[in-house]
């Protein structure tokens, strides 16, 4: 099927971490997988990817920045500004990070992040604006890159 998908959404990986782990351990180069993603109301369709890197959450090392504004008093923002960082560390502590591309008539970079504490995925593929250097390199200096 021809058309474009929304540049980030949910999406529900056909694999899982049995299979993700075999990319880990150096056992294979890359993953062929597939996903499920609502391109819009009561409309999926599936995209083929060629996943070539994961970053395991034992492989991750993160850091959370959270600033929360309410209209409550200062005290409670403050608290609610707690709670916001403890959940952010606590869906980060089973985070999953995928680099790869969407196969298509042209291949299109994308990163996925997958949460295991909630099973839930999403996804974000380059844009137009975006150089494909740059949108890989998230890990930082010497980290490796998808080629």
């Amino acid at each position: 099927m021809k058309g474009k998908i929304p540049v980030t959404g949910n999406i529900e990986l056909e694999t899982g971490e049995e299979h993700w782990s075999l990319l880990v351990r150096g056992l294979v180069n890359e993953l062929q997988i597939s996903g499920i993603l609502e391109i819009e109301p009561n409309r999926r369709v599936r995209i083929r990817m060629i996943i070539r890197e994961i970053y395991p959450p034992e492989q991750l090392r993160n850091k959370n920045t959270s600033i929360t504004s309410s209209t409550f008093d200062s005290s409670t923002s403050h608290g609610l500004d707690r709670v916001n960082k403890k959940l952010l560390s606590f869906l980060d502590s089973q985070k999953w990070i995928m680099l790869g591309e969407i196969q298509g008539e042209t291949t299109i970079p994308i990163i996925i992040v997958h949460y295991h504490v909630i099973k839930t995925s999403f996804y974000a593929q380059k844009t137009k604006e975006e150089s494909s250097k740059d949108f890989f390199h998230l890990m930082g200096p010497g980290a490796p890159s998808v080629n």
